[in-house]
């Protein structure tokens, strides 16, 4: 089992997919986890 301080999610709303996602990805320099018709998942911090 995970320790819970590992596992965070947070839901931001936006109206326009693609600019969120170049904001997040080519701005902030996140990684593209998924992408689905009505969201994206990005990691913005991974820890190995």
């Amino acid at each position: 089992m995970r320790d819970p301080i590992q596992v965070f999610h947070l839901a931001i709303p936006c109206s326009n997919l693609d600019e969120a996602q170049d904001f997040y990805i080519n701005k902030l320099g996140c990684k593209l986890a998924r992408r689905y018709h009505d969201r994206i998942t990005v990691n913005f911090l991974v820890i190995s």
